[in-house]
């Protein structure tokens, strides 16, 4: 597929999301005028303390996300685009993301008053009990993932499973023969990337989304966002349930750290399977 039509497709989706994103909204705030129920109360992730500022907050944010699908494809094939993969460009990217979330930290403290710790719920578990509740439940995701993209592949797209090799990340991680490349791909795919993606999609956007929806909402728009941002059309099936499982492990657990583990096991395993391949 080629990347104008990679962005094309990913651009269609972004769209598709956001107007759910405006629809839900509107329903949510006719519903609640009619019945009086607020959903953001239900289940474990805190949401109920963030108002409509924090709203327009997560809207920019997703919004300037959403830029890059607007742009002209750069022509550049992906292949050569992960081969000129440089440590300029893995510290500018993980350097982006932790600034944001600095940014987004910087806002909930000092703006809003917020303590982190108990927004999202820091303190209901350990490190080392978050591991090992993240390890138990993605090996149940993991095979929910794969099962749920093979049956939609074999019984809507004819039996062709996508192949997500596309991404550059995974290209560049194959191309590469420099191991201390390889070791700073994996510390930006297994300590980086979960960290800041997790306190970025599951702890912010996942929260204010429920706030003014419901809990199974903001799991489905925050978990097409997590998957078109990784611009690979092959790899979006597969995340955007990687990442409504995440969104449900937080939620029964009320624990940020739980997904943060779960997400840095998965990409540690795919980076194995990638050694080994």
């Amino acid at each position: 597929m080629s990347e104008a039509a990679n962005l094309a497709i990913l651009r269609d989706v972004f769209v598709l999301a956001m107007l759910a994103l405006g629809i839900g909204l509107f329903a949510y705030a006719a519903m609640r005028r009619v019945t009086g129920h607020q959903w953001h109360a239900d289940g474990n992730v805190l949401s109920r303390p963030y108002d409509g500022g924090d709203g327009v907050v997560a809207l920019m944010l997703v919004s300037f996300f959403g830029v890059s699908f607007f742009q002209e494809p750069s022509g550049v094939p992906v292949e050569k685009a992960a081969a000129e993969l440089s440590y300029g460009a893995l510290i500018f990217n993980a350097g982006f993301f932790l600034a944001v979330c600095l940014a987004l930290l910087l806002y909930m403290t000092i703006i809003r008053g917020f303590n982190p710790a108990e927004m999202f719920g820091l303190r209901l578990a350990t490190v080392g009990r978050a591991a090992w509740q993240g390890a138990a439940i993605i090996c149940v995701v993991y095979i929910c993932v794969q099962f749920f993209t093979w049956l939609f592949y074999s019984g809507v797209m004819g039996g062709e499973m996508p192949d997500d090799s596309s991404q550059e990340m995974v290209q560049a991680f194959k191309a590469s023969k420099s191991i201390l490349f390889k070791v700073a791909l994996g510390v930006a795919a297994v300590i980086i990337a979960p960290l800041t993606e997790e306190f970025i999609f599951r702890g912010y956007i996942y929260g204010v989304t429920k706030r003014f929806t419901d809990r199974w909402f903001a799991a489905m728009f925050s978990a097409a966002i997590f998957a078109v941002i990784h611009h690979n059309v092959a790899a979006t099936l597969p995340l955007f349930l990687l990442a409504v499982g995440l969104a449900a492990a937080y939620e029964v657990t009320g624990c940020l750290l739980v997904p943060i583990m779960m997400h840095a096991i998965f990409n540690a395993w795919n980076l194995v399977m990638l050694s080994l391949q």
